[in-house]
């Protein structure tokens, strides 16, 4: 019992095994074991790993409880960074005493959801949807998606799948939305943003996603590929480069310019702040090979609804 629970054992499980409260004092006097959250001990008197403190908050919630939200994302590896507070989920139809260090949420469906794991978690398709559920901005749902699916943990379909056995969730709408744009190809925010708020906001073409290519014997992947046109649009996603990343990124372009292919890069501020000029500059670059499109005005091209101005590609009149 103790090798499979970190060590932790519950009053109860004593108790059903003869081990009496006398024993239990004994052995903390003598300081052989340490306590955890009520009614819970660890059985010896070394390192407080981790893994001791879910099992203890487990087994301090009681029947059925479950590890569950940051908590579980952390064991599933949906992140690498262990939440400060343990969290659980325990039926509805339970109430559990609050402590400090363990956060728990109730939940009518909590038996249908657990995972059979040690210690019992949430599904990963599960826990994606309880984090989304409590995520408070857009781009928060859409970075727990891709996350998630980047690291290879779930796939859409398979998140589509727990998320029509949910009645209510919040953002429905959203999270249908981006499970489309990542089985299209969409890795990241910066991505998805790219997509709704430069590329189909505004009637560009639909690019390719994640379009793979080798260079000097490897794997590279393109964020958004306009084949037809030759035109390239890479996304950096991160606030800083270093050099070594900068001078790969100039080398993938100038590969790319070599095999007739023109480079268009956009940061987050320009893909968040200014789609409508990323758009205009995408347009202008397309425009110059061959696209015969017309750039099309989305609701925040002009401001308080003032009649849009004509959206004639920037630049576009240099290569004409």
């Amino acid at each position: 019992m103790l090798d499979s629970q970190a060590g932790v054992v519950a009053r109860a499980q004593l108790r059903a095994i003869g081990i009496d409260d006398a024993v239990i004092q004994s052995k903390l006097r003598s300081g052989l074991w340490q306590r955890g959250f009520p009614g819970t001990y660890v059985a010896h008197n070394g390192e407080i790993t981790y893994m001791t403190t879910v099992w203890s908050a487990v087994l301090y919630a009681g029947d059925n409880a479950m590890v569950s939200y940051e908590t579980a994302a952390f064991l599933h590896g949906l992140t690498d960074r262990a939440p400060d507070d343990v969290h659980v989920t325990v039926p509805s139809s339970r109430r559990v005493r609050r402590q400090a260090g363990i956060v728990v949420h109730m939940n009518g469906r909590a038996t249908q959801q657990a995972l059979s794991a040690c210690p019992t978690r949430t599904s990963v398709e599960e826990t994606v949807l309880d984090l989304v559920s409590v995520a408070t901005r857009p781009d928060e749902v859409v970075a727990v998606l891709t996350n998630a699916c980047q690291r290879r943990r779930t796939t859409p379909a398979r998140i589509s799948e727990a998320l029509a056995l949910r009645k209510k969730i919040p953002h429905r709408a959203l999270i249908e939305e981006t499970l489309l744009a990542i089985a299209d190809g969409v890795h990241s925010v910066l991505e998805w943003r790219y997509r709704r708020d430069v590329e189909r906001a505004h009637g560009l073409p639909s690019g390719k996603r994640q379009a793979a290519r080798r260079r000097n014997g490897k794997q590279e992947f393109v964020d958004v590929d306009y084949d037809e046109y030759g035109v390239l649009v890479e996304l950096d996603g991160a606030a800083y480069h270093g050099a070594e990343q900068s001078a790969n990124d100039r080398s993938r372009d100038r590969a790319a310019a070599a095999r007739g292919k023109v480079t268009v890069r956009f940061g987050w501020h320009e893909t968040a702040f200014a789609p409508c000029e990323a758009a205009s500059e995408v347009a202008a670059v397309l425009t110059t090979r061959g696209w015969k499109g017309a750039l099309r005005p989305c609701p925040k091209c002009t401001p308080l609804g003032v009649i849009a101005k004509t959206l004639t590609p920037i630049g576009a009149e240099k290569f004409s």
